[in-house]
């Protein structure tokens, strides 16, 4: 998602199914790496629709992957 600016309607319909497709599937917790503050203000809403309050928003790949290193899954 780094590179995403806008997400269409169709999409965002599209990602709130596959957040509550995960969540069924057991996902502990997802680092979303976007830099576009239109796209991430769209992804909280996808994950407000799925329920989805395992998703956080970083702004670097660095950043996504030491947060997944530190928290223990389940949290």
């Amino acid at each position: 998602m780094k590179e995403v600016t806008v997400l269409f309607p169709e999409t965002q319909k599209e990602i709130v199914k596959h957040q509550a497709w995960l969540l069924e599937m057991g996902m502990q917790r997802a680092a979303v790496v976007v830099s576009g503050s239109i796209a991430k203000m769209q992804l909280k809403r996808t994950a407000k629709e799925s329920n989805h309050s395992k998703e956080f928003h970083f702004s670097s790949q660095e950043e996504a992957l030491e947060f997944l290193k530190k928290t223990p899954a389940g949290q």
